[in-house]
């Protein structure tokens, strides 16, 4: 039987604690423990001599952490799975905003998306950009820059994804919605809950959700 080491062993148990606030729905908890996971495998990495200073911010974190997160861990971290983060990357890397006409080239496409989605990705104060600062080594500045760059690569898409329907569909969506109480419709839309952390000053009550 191989030998584990503490290490080893501290990132396993970690990597139980995400999953399991992840099937109890403790988001905090869930944040809390992705923190620590990070913050163990960084250190893990940050023990080994090295030559290059400019590892210990972002740079450092996307060549020697980010490919080593768990199935598990990535998912908390960004929402996603390793395979829905390469099909996004490979729909939006080509994107202009991602690159510029200077001598200083921006940071890759894909690390740009993945401090996007990890901001995206966490409701109230959990996707503030001082909270991605403190987990990426990323001014709060270059949080926001990168997420209105990946939220405006993905807008350019839309036209791609969303269209209306043509004369055969709508004729179709008719004849199977029509018996069903709504005569003449061509289509409808479903949408998604966002928790908000605190109620808005203004109107406040038109955010309540009326399906809980």
């Amino acid at each position: 039987m191989p030998n584990i080491s503490n290490r080893q062993r501290e990132l396993e148990d970690i990597e139980f604690l995400i999953m399991q606030h992840s099937i109890d729905n403790d988001d905090d908890a869930e944040e809390e423990a992705m923190l620590l996971y990070i913050m163990a495998l960084s250190t893990r990495f940050i023990e080994r001599p090295r030559k290059d200073k400019s590892k210990t911010n972002l740079h450092f974190y996307f060549r020697e952490v980010f490919p080593h997160l768990s199935d598990a861990a990535f998912r908390s971290c960004f929402r996603t799975t390793k395979e829905g983060f390469k099909s996004l990357m490979d729909i939006l890397q080509g994107h202009d905003i991602f690159y510029n006409k200077s001598a200083n080239p921006q940071a890759h496409p894909g690390w740009q998306l993945a401090v996007a989605l990890m901001r995206i990705g966490t409701y109230g104060n959990g996707g503030s950009a001082v909270r991605v600062e403190g987990t990426l080594y990323l001014g709060q500045g270059t949080v926001t820059l990168y997420t209105n760059r990946v939220i405006k690569a993905i807008l350019s898409k839309r036209d791609q994804w969303i269209a209306w329907p043509d004369a055969a569909r709508r004729k179709e969506m008719r004849q199977v919605l029509a018996p069903e109480g709504f005569p003449g419709c061509v289509g409808f839309v479903d949408g998604t809950t966002l928790p908000l952390a605190q109620k808005p000053a203004a109107d406040g009550e038109t955010y309540h959700d009326r399906h809980e």
